[in-house]
């Protein structure tokens, strides 16, 4: 006879940010834990406010463990400075296993 064995493999996940900063005037790069599945990404999952301003994503790639997006001013908006990511279309997805990036909000940006 045999024991019942089982087999607990690695934590896979899909990518998490891990940094964001605004670098331009309409650019904000995000970094992730994990490399990325290169190329374009939809502008629509999109959104930061930043210095009391609501930017929205006209823009977006993806390339290392990065995405970067070009953005344009939209309303004002009060709080702190965040970047949303809706994944309506699960875009971001990790290069090592496949799995896209939950759905994130109110993501710290510096």
């Amino acid at each position: 006879m045999y024991a019942p064995t089982s087999f607990v493999g690695p934590d896979v996940t899909g990518p998490v940010p891990i940094h964001a900063t605004f670098i331009k005037p309409d650019v904000i790069s995000i970094t992730f834990d994990q490399g990325l599945v290169p190329g374009v990404l939809s502008g629509l999952n999109w959104t930061a406010r930043f210095e009391n301003q609501i930017w929205n994503a006209y823009a977006a790639g993806a390339t290392g463990p990065g995405v970067n997006m070009a953005l344009h001013p939209g309303l004002p908006d009060l709080g702190p400075d965040v970047v949303h990511y809706s994944a309506a279309v699960p875009d971001v997805v990790s290069l090592a296993t496949g799995i896209p990036a939950p759905a994130f909000t109110h993501f710290p940006l510096t």
